[in-house]
């Protein structure tokens, strides 16, 4: 479905989950944007983000 033609959206959530890419020790955050009724993802990417902690003083 085009976003152009979409429903309006009434129920807009957003999560942010920060996760470990396990191969390589790199932080992930995954930003995710959703329409509870229905539920549907609105919007989501995966960025990284800088180390903490004792995996930075490696």
């Amino acid at each position: 479905m085009c976003r152009l033609n979409a429903p309006l959206a009434l129920n807009v959530n957003f999560e942010d989950l920060i996760s470990f890419e396990h191969s390589i020790l790199q932080a992930l955050s995954v930003p995710i944007v959703y329409d509870s009724d229905p539920w549907c993802i609105l919007e989501f990417k995966v960025t990284l983000i800088p180390v903490i902690g004792l995996i930075a003083l490696s």
